[in-house]
């Protein structure tokens, strides 16, 4: 579950900004789930494009980064504190999402800014889905 106001971290071999090469090293940067609501104005009332809160979610960076070209289809995932419970470790980290589009309107921010919200896949919303495909093909 998804929670307004925790903190996951984007992971990716991307570009360090739009002006350089791909990164040989594996790179991360710290984002802010934000509310669906913010992630609507910053979407569609800006101008930027469709914002379907079923099956996205969205993150702003809490520094100058972001997600650049090369980053996309990596993991969103949120780092949580793990807990026994019974026999079994609870995993702290859980996959929430997939990089998808960046800042939504590139042609104003570069993808080494802090000033547009990034869009990620909302991975809950494909749970059904991901779960059908692995049984398919068990």
């Amino acid at each position: 579950m998804v929670v307004q106001g925790e903190y996951a971290t984007i992971s990716g071999y991307g570009q360090l900004n739009e002006d350089s090469p791909s990164s040989k090293v594996l790179l991360k940067v710290v984002q802010q789930i934000k509310s669906d609501w913010a992630c609507y104005n910053d979407n569609i009332v800006n101008g930027n494009g469709d914002y379907w809160y079923t099956l996205m979610l969205c993150a702003k960076a809490l520094e100058k980064a972001d997600t650049c070209p090369g980053d996309s289809g990596g993991p969103l995932v949120l780092v949580r504190n793990g807990r026994p419970n019974g026999k079994q470790w609870i995993h702290p980290n859980i996959q929430v999402g997939i990089v998808s589009t960046g800042p939504r309107h590139k042609a104003f921010v570069r993808c080494d800014s802090d000033e547009s919200y990034t869009v990620y896949t909302r991975g809950s919303s494909f749970l059904d889905w991901i779960e059908h495909v692995i049984q398919s093909n068990s």
